[in-house]
């Protein structure tokens, strides 16, 4: 993994079941609300010092203000539309002149397995779906979604961020 971590440019998160439980509640007036957990707040901080992070999502109304709360790019790719996360993230790349290797990407849906597949490193929470988790060559983290699964993840890139921080 060490020497893949050093072609990655781009850390892509999934939202709901990575950075969430993939839980919601609803009010009265149709209002969501989600818990995020805010150890893997502090956690996306420190990897943006190093790597450019983005928010890919195909979900609700809150997705969008957390990305705001968090200062990240936020994608939403509309669920059984005509594009797909590893589509829109095709084109993405190609923008910005990077490939599949330069790609980290957290995801635990069945919306995510193509995008998975596709990245150079994969990793998917201990409750993702049971399709996801039995996918070769991605890495499955010992937290659930919303439970500081992009804090863990930290702590294992964190030997690549010293390197980098190292070598200026």
């Amino acid at each position: 993994m060490e020497k893949i971590l050093q072609e990655i440019k781009l850390v892509v998160l999934d939202i709901d079941g990575v950075l969430t439980d993939n839980k919601f509640t609803m009010d009265e007036l149709g209002n969501l609300r989600k818990t995020f957990n805010y150890s893997d707040l502090m956690a996306i901080e420190q990897i943006r010092e190093y790597f450019e992070v983005v928010l890919v999502s195909s979900a609700d109304r809150v997705n969008p203000k957390f990305a705001e709360y968090a200062e990240l790019p936020y994608y939403h790719i509309k669920f059984g539309g005509r594009r797909d996360k590893k589509d829109f993230m095709f084109k993405y790349l190609q923008k910005r002149n990077l490939s599949w290797r330069n790609v980290l990407f957290v995801g635990d849906s069945p919306v995510d397995k193509k995008l998975l597949i596709a990245s150079a490193l994969g990793f998917c929470p201990a409750d993702a779906a049971p399709e996801i988790k039995q996918l070769k060559g991605i890495y499955q983290l010992s937290r659930n979604g919303g439970q500081g699964v992009i804090e863990e993840l930290y702590e294992i890139i964190r030997p690549e961020i010293m390197r980098r921080l190292k070598h200026g």
